[in-house]
């Protein structure tokens, strides 16, 4: 992420100064390092997806039964 974080900054920095082959440069870079960002993004999603069914089974009283309504929300709130 601090690569990610770098490049952006450089593609301000260039866009300022409207350089646009130093901001091609420093696209160039920044979409390498996108497909580890995505996949970032997508953990995380499941981490918080995974977290709220952890505590709506945990606050039924230890009850795996989750109604439509329920899993539907669970979604939602990834």
């Amino acid at each position: 992420m601090e690569k990610v974080s770098k490049y952006i900054s450089n593609w301000k920095y260039y866009y300022n100064l409207k350089d646009l082959p130093g901001m091609e440069k420093e696209f160039n870079k920044l979409k390498k390092q996108l497909s580890t960002v995505v996949a970032l993004e997508s953990t995380i999603s499941e981490a918080k997806q995974i977290e709220n069914l952890h505590n709506l089974i945990k606050n039924k009283g230890i009850n795996y039964r989750l109604s439509e309504e329920e899993k539907k929300l669970i979604e939602i709130l990834k």
